[in-house]
């Protein structure tokens, strides 16, 4: 976890602070990082301006989204129709 933030903090202190930037940061195996050090990791990446996409085979608590991955002829497809809204941002904003 602490490699993630460190590698967030750099990533932020080389970027133009002139530009806006939008990036997303990747974790996998999130599901073994226990719920209180999501919400730490999701708070620390927001800050430095970055969106965390956690992968897991496993279900977790944390998440705004999902999104099903499903084969169809021996492929992986992802579409607009998999994604799976749990709760809107905004009422997540307005609880911090």
């Amino acid at each position: 976890m602490s490699k993630l933030i460190f590698g967030l903090a750099l990533l932020y202190m080389m970027t133009d602070k002139k530009k806006s930037v939008s990036s997303v940061c990747y974790l996998d195996e999130a599901a073994s990082i226990d719920e209180i050090n999501q919400k730490n990791l999701i708070k620390a990446a927001s800050d430095f301006g970055y969106n965390i996409l956690f992968a897991s085979p496993t279900p977790l608590t944390t998440v705004r989204y999902c999104i099903r991955i499903e084969k169809q002829n021996g492929k992986n497809i992802i579409s607009n129709k998999q994604w799976i809204r749990f709760e809107d941002i905004d009422e997540v904003d307005n609880d911090k």
